[in-house]
This record gives C-alpha cells, structure tokens and sequence, in this order.
C-alpha cells in the first residue's frame, strides 16, 4: 500500500510523496515576477507530514516573497509570487518530513537569463578611410 509492503512489522520505509500543484517555466525574464508552485505531501503510514519550502536566490540568499515573507521553512500549503531581480539560478527546495523522520526533497531551477543584446558605444568619430603607413586613430569603445 502506497510501496509500504503489508506485514506485522510497523517501521515505515517509504518516505512521504509530494506532488507540486503546476510545472515552471523553463527560463523567466528578468525583473519579473514568478509563483512559486503550492504543493502537497502525503503519507500512508504517517498522514501528519510536516512541509517546508525555501527559495534561494542565485548568489545563494533566501528570497522574500512580494509581501515581504521570507521564503525559509515556510510552508509549500500555499503558493507564493517572487520578484526576480537577478540573473542566474533560483532554487527551490519542497521538504516533507514523516512522524517517523523520513525525508523527501524536491528540488526545483528558476532560469533568469540574460536575453538583453550588449551596446557599445564609440567615442569619437572613427575615421572612414585609412592609408598604407599612415597612423590611425583609435577611439575608445565603452
């Protein structure tokens, strides 16, 4: 039942399932917003699971929710949105912990990719036509 094999033996060996209410993007442009998923967990041998959620910014720092929360052992009963003001890899990590301690954890990457072209600026006029031994001039690029 649930992979728990049926026996006199109580230990529970399964670790609690959990199942995440939608799917993420792939990648999210930068200075928008994401919601981060509500999710559930459940156990055939321990219906009281307790379920956490933590959300980690690219640079490593947990993340405050767009109400101020920060997004550390919180519970994933609920969704959250997140402002996301970095380039790089979120992490989000759903936990479930049985009565009898077994853990699961998923994890889960928010992409924030840089999909804004470079400029470069010249300054200065950058001469249009050049001759054999004549110096040129080289006009800085910013």
């Amino acid at each position: 039942m649930g992979g728990q094999l049926l026996s006199n033996n109580d230990m529970d060996t399964i670790k609690p399932s959990i199942t995440i209410a939608n799917e993420y993007e792939s990648s999210y442009a930068y200075k928008t917003t994401c919601k981060i998923h509500a999710g559930i967990a459940a156990d055939v041998l321990s219906p009281e699971t307790t379920n956490t959620l933590i959300v980690y910014d690219p640079e490593g720092n947990v993340v405050k929710d767009l109400n101020g929360t920060e997004l550390f052992n919180v519970s994933f009963d609920r969704s959250y949105s997140i402002y996301l003001d970095s380039y790089g890899s979120y992490s989000i990590v759903y936990t479930s912990v049985d009565a009898f301690g077994r853990e699961r954890a998923y994890y889960y990457a928010v992409y924030v990719t840089d999909d804004i072209a470079p400029k470069i600026v010249l300054q200065g006029t950058v001469q249009e036509e050049v001759k054999l031994g004549k110096k040129i001039n080289i006009v800085e690029a910013i």
